[in-house]
């Protein structure tokens, strides 16, 4: 399923970041990626609460990065528009 999914991929992502964090965190655009892409896949998952501080982590990283300011302002609307948008875009850019 979809959500199982989703799961696979963010505990893939959050033991990557957690094995190698000191080579990662050496590199504030990679670690801004990951903390993003942790984020992005909870709050697709309707885990807004857990997913919103990984998104903010990465926009601290990297304030000027359009793609995270979006996701991160989007999470403000709520898991339901979060995952509804995150649905249409995977449709249209597929």
């Amino acid at each position: 399923s979809i959500s199982s999914n989703y799961k696979a991929q963010f505990e893939a992502y959050e033991l990557i970041l957690e094995k190698h964090y000191q080579d990662i965190v050496k590199n504030g655009v990679l670690l801004a990626r990951y903390l993003y892409t942790i984020g992005n896949l909870l709050c697709q998952n309707k885990d807004l609460k857990p997913g919103r501080p990984y998104l903010l982590e990465a926009i601290k990283k990297q304030p000027f990065n359009f793609k995270y300011l979006f996701a991160g302002f989007l999470s403000l609307f709520g898991k339901n528009v979060y995952s509804k948008l995150a649905e249409l875009k995977r449709k249209f850019l597929k």
